[in-house]
Order: C-alpha cells, then structure tokens, then sequence
C-alpha cells in the first residue's frame, strides 16, 4: 500500500473512531445510515420481473430491493425503540447515494422507478455505479461494526447483518455488468464503468469528509478530532475545491448510445401520440 494511501486510511480509521467514542455523533451516524438505507440505490418497485430482460438478474434485484427495504426498516425500528430518529439532523448533502444518482451514474434507477422503457445497456452504467456504492459502504460499515462492538453490540449486529448483504450486492452487480458487457459487444466500456466507478465514489467521498468533520465539530455533535487530522481536513478542504463535482460515468460506444437514443425517442413520440 502506497504511503498515501496508508495515511488516509490511518485518518479514516481516526475519523469513524472519534464518531463513534461521542454518542450525539454516534447517534447522528446511525441515522445517516437509515436514510440511505431507505432511498435512491435501488428503484422504488415492487418487482424488476420482465422489466430488465434478463432471468438472472432480476431475481437478484429483486432480493437486493428487499435487502435495501429490510435494512432501512430494521434501522427505523431500532432508532425509535431508543427514541433517537431524527431525520430531520440529516443534511442533503450527507446523501452521498442521491448524489450519485444525480451526477447519471443512478439515472437508470429513476427510469425504473417511473415505469420508463430503458435499452438493456443502461443497466451497465446503473449496477457500476451500485457495485461502487456497496464498494465503499462494506469497508466503512465493518470499521464501525468493530468500533461499536463493545459499547452497543446491538448496533454491530445490526451493521453485520447490512455487510453479509452488502457482501451478496458488490458480487452479483459486478457478475451483471461483465455479462451486459459480453452480451452487448462493450466489455471494455462496462469494465471501465466498473473501474471509474469505484474510483468516483471514493474520492467524493473523501472530497466530502470536511462537510462531515465540519458538522459535527461545530453542531453539537461533540466529536474530538486530533490536530494531525484537523489539518488535514483544511487540506481536504483545497482538494475539494479544485475537484468538487463527482465524476460522470463514462460515455458508451457510440452503438450502444444509439440504441439508447433509439428508446428515449421512441418513448417521447408514444408520449406525444398519447397527448394529441
């Protein structure tokens, strides 16, 4: 591991350290975590059968719905058997996943959501972006699973039932993206996606960690964080303004842009036809 690297992982294992040894931060964190739970990753349907013209994948989204829908849920029952949900202390710009969505990696998921036809091909750019979000979200959830293992075990049961799915989610949309890939002659697109995808994800997120030092540093939230950290958080600070936009997902070939050109017209002349 590069010397870099093990310093930012040394400053994140500080950072969810000092969140976790506060409880108004701790508190604040796990409802952070419902309302992503609950949101944006997944579409809001009640089944992908015969929407994504394929046998083996929709049954596996259609679990990885269900996984989503549980975790929220569980999450909600919990903070409110301790009469700790406060959704309203979430941010908008703590939704990382709504971000995601935003900047087209997840455009596929709204498409979905709003009973839109979409070509086969978007699904590439959709399970990329989700394999990169269950990516980050395994290695950040285990940290904290451990961090509250002694002090609230319930919490890190919870968080280890989150990471055996997690687990189950980053395996299977990185297998449905490769198998769109060979089926629609773009493996090293869907690849790519797959790469840039990861890569994407963590840097906003590390692009992010001023906002969060910030918040609960100055919110009441009491978390301590050390000098050696709180520098670097003004350096993370520069680096954030010279790269504050999530990257775009890549562009697709040019035939598989076509075919996807080819149903967005389709579906806005039945529109016009049904308007008339």
């Amino acid at each position: 591991m590069k010397l870099v690297e093990k310093f930012l992982k040394k400053a994140v294992e500080h950072y969810y350290t000092q969140v976790v040894a506060c409880p108004e931060s701790r508190v604040w964190y796990h409802n952070l975590y419902q309302q992503l739970e609950s949101g944006g990753e997944v579409p809001d349907l009640d089944t992908c059968r015969g929407k994504l013209n394929d046998e083996w994948i929709e049954p596996l989204f259609d679990k990885h719905q269900d996984d989503e829908n549980r975790h929220a849920d569980m999450w909600l029952t919990l903070l409110k058997k301790r009469n700790a949900y406060r959704p309203e202390d979430i941010p908008q710009w703590a939704n990382t996943v709504a971000a995601f969505c935003n900047r087209g990696w997840l455009a596929t998921v709204d498409k979905l959501s709003k009973d839109k036809p979409i070509h086969q091909s978007e699904l590439i750019t959709m399970f990329a972006g989700i394999h990169a979000l269950e990516n980050l979200a395994i290695g950040r959830f285990q940290l904290m699973s451990d961090l509250h293992r002694e002090i609230d075990p319930e919490i890190s049961e919870l968080l280890d039932v989150v990471i055996r799915d997690e687990k189950f989610h980053q395996a299977y949309t990185r297998e449905a993206v490769l198998r769109l890939g060979k089926r629609h002659n773009c493996l090293a697109f869907a690849e790519q996606c797959l790469e840039e995808g990861v890569v994407a994800y963590q840097k906003y997120a590390l692009s992010l960690m001023p906002n969060y030092v910030d918040y609960l540093g100055k919110k009441g939230k009491g978390a301590n964080f050390s000098t050696w950290f709180l520098i670097l958080n003004q350096l993370l600070k520069v680096y954030k303004f010279f790269k504050p936009q999530l990257t775009e997902p890549p562009k697709p070939p040019k035939h598989i842009a076509k075919s996807i050109e080819k149903v967005e017209q389709e579906y806005a002349g039945n529109l016009r036809l049904q308007s008339a």
